[in-house]
């Protein structure tokens, strides 16, 4: 960090410019393999917002870093993650005409990290402010859900994580989202379903352009369309599920807003099905 401070004050002053035009500050708050990578690629392609792809701008916050310095940051991991060849993790994130890594004319810019994100705002509540006094410009907060037993499970199998261990983390940034749901404005959060986002892509995308402030060329919709698996991932009959567990789901589902629509999700309790 002692080399990245100065140095991210020389690539502002090098490429501020670029910055002239930017009107909204995007974070992205969720949970690990919610779908937020898909999303973030998707509005990255828009050749008016840069949605760097997990930065983690939230650290920089805490440690001092400026607006400036931020934005540039962003800038230069947009750019990396364009010279990796758009991949990550085996996913490539590469829309067909896009406009990553070669943004021009940035109105919307921002950091898509949704579960580390949540959990520094979990862990200081007051970062949120910092976020708010520091950039001074528009918020725009996505929340992006997935079913939670398709997304725990997914948790669970990627991290190698116990069940019961990984619906406790999932709880504590669920709260939290609902957290700083509440402390927003109606017009800075949008929460977004994954499995209605990818059911109706140009809908939706031209939703989330319209919420972060931009419009949505009918081409732009049509080529994120195509990059788009049609039917989300069953990662939930993957897994085995104890009667706790599914119990423990199902409150969360009753005490929270956003995860209401799941109660009641079909799963298989005890030994997975062989595959």
């Amino acid at each position: 960090m002692a080399v990245l401070y100065p140095a991210s004050w020389v690539d502002y002053a090098a490429h501020r410019r670029l910055f002239n035009n930017v009107q909204a500050y995007v974070t992205f708050i969720g949970y690990p393999r919610s779908g937020h990578s898909l999303v973030g690629a998707l509005l990255n392609a828009h050749p008016q917002a840069l949605i760097a792809h997990e930065l983690f701008a939230t650290r920089y916050f805490q440690l001092g870093f400026r607006r400036q310095q931020i934005l540039a940051l962003l800038r230069r991991r947009d750019q990396d993650f364009a010279e990796r060849g758009w991949i990550n993790e085996g996913y490539a994130y590469d829309v067909p005409g896009g406009f990553l890594g070669r943004h021009d004319d940035i109105r919307v810019i921002g950091d898509k990290k949704g579960g580390g994100t949540s959990w520094h705002l979990l862990r200081d509540p007051s970062l949120l402010d910092t976020i708010r006094r520091r950039m001074d410009m528009p918020l725009r907060f996505i929340h992006n859900v997935r079913n939670p037993y398709d997304n725990l499970a997914t948790i669970s199998r990627r991290e190698t994580r116990p069940m019961s261990a990984t619906i406790d983390r999932y709880h504590a940034l669920a709260t939290c989202c609902q957290a700083v749901i509440d402390r927003l404005a109606p017009e800075e959060t949008l929460t977004q379903w994954h499995e209605d986002f990818v059911a109706d892509v140009e809908g939706h995308l031209e939703q989330l352009c319209a919420f972060v402030g931009l419009e949505a060329d009918p081409a732009y919709l049509a080529a994120c369309r195509a990059v788009v698996v049609e039917s989300p991932n069953l990662s939930r009959y993957g897994v085995s599920w104890t009667r706790k567990d599914v119990d423990r789901v199902e409150a969360m589902c009753r005490d929270l807003p956003f995860l209401a629509r799941y109660a009641g999700s079909p799963v298989t309790i005890g030994e997975r099905p062989a595959a």
